[in-house]
């Protein structure tokens, strides 16, 4: 039986997780158009369901994204709100308006009950990471299907989701990994030059980049309009290392692993520029204490001899990074 998705209260205010998919056959699908296409649902969908982006990377054959996720609102948002929503898809505008018209005249029949059913029939879509991820692929699935004439599935099964500690220092690590991903993978030697990640979007003024940037960097802190360059640049500092070794630096990525591998500990900014297993397999990442909690509330799905939930990510320096899973293969390639 397939284990079911973790997905945690968090904080009780909202849940950070890094959510990964996979093109089917890790083919190459996504060029210039595809890319503005997806990106253009991307925030279709996440500001629909509302969810907020922190930081994304778009590649040629999958994605990184790292998300906020509110709690939904104690007070239920109001029909007309609803609707709004609705409308501010780019399609389905018919099942809109036949589900609001609908809607009101239940309400003028006094039928609430009834009301409150169509209403749940939508508003389970929102504030879940789950039915984000399936609306937003379904959907560019749906548009890449007609443009290349092609039918049948585009995924490759399950996206990946792995809960991550919402302090600034997790925050901005997981983030400074998504946003190298372009890095990694040679395509540019400076983050800021790939212009489907969020650094490189934050740092030619794009607002929702900037404020996602701002969150992680503040915990949240509202900051004044001017005070956002300071929450770009000291994110900057990180996405390079700590002391500014110089942007567009080349990583010797072979002696990266032939340290870690020998049982040294690397610079974060060295780690990050090798592929981290944990990233993608750890089901929870962060500091320790943050791993030992959801592996208390998530207990039911580890094996009963199991003692504690947190394991050191292996060949960090500083040792300060956890996840649930202690990684034997692939842990860092």
């Amino acid at each position: 039986m397939r284990q079911g998705r973790f997905k945690t209260a968090g904080n009780g205010y909202h849940a950070c997780y890094h959510l990964i998919s996979r093109v089917v056959d890790k083919a190459f699908v996504f060029g210039e158009r595809e890319k503005k296409q997806f990106c253009s649902l991307l925030h279709e969908y996440a500001q629909f369901c509302g969810i907020e982006i922190l930081t994304f990377s778009l590649l040629s054959n999958h994605f990184h994204l790292l998300v906020k996720v509110p709690s939904p609102p104690q007070t239920p948002i109001s029909d007309d709100e609803l609707i709004a929503k609705l409308n501010s898809l780019t399609t389905g505008k018919t099942s809109t308006a036949i589900f609001a018209d609908n809607l009101r005249c239940l309400r003028a029949q006094g039928r609430d009950e009834d009301a409150q059913a169509l209403r749940d029939s939508v508003l389970y879509r929102l504030y879940d990471i789950s039915e984000f991820m399936k609306s937003l692929k379904q959907r560019y699935t749906q548009w890449h299907n007609r443009l290349h004439d092609r039918q049948g599935t585009l995924w490759e099964g399950r996206f990946t989701s792995i809960i991550v500690d919402d302090s600034p220092q997790t925050l901005a690590t997981v983030a400074a990994y998504i946003d190298l991903n372009a890095v990694r993978a040679n395509l540019v030697e400076d983050p800021k030059d790939y212009p489907w990640c969020s650094f490189h979007l934050a740092t030619t003024g794009d607002t929702k980049a900037r404020l996602g940037i701002q969150w992680m960097v503040t915990g949240g802190k509202e900051m004044e309009p001017e005070q956002q360059d300071q929450a770009i640049a000291k994110y900057r500092m990180h996405l390079y290392g700590k002391g500014g070794r110089g942007e567009g630096r080349r990583i010797d990525r072979k002696k990266v692993l032939e340290v870690i591998d020998a049982g040294g500990e690397v610079s974060e900014l060295d780690y990050l520029m090798v592929r981290v297993g944990y990233m993608s397999r750890g089901v929870f990442v962060g500091v320790k204490r943050f791993v030992e909690e959801r592996f208390a509330e998530f207990r039911y799905a580890f094996s009963k001899k199991r003692k504690t939930g947190a394991r050191r990510m292996r060949g960090l320096e500083g040792g300060w990074l956890y996840s649930a899973r202690e990684l034997k293969r692939k842990a860092l390639s």
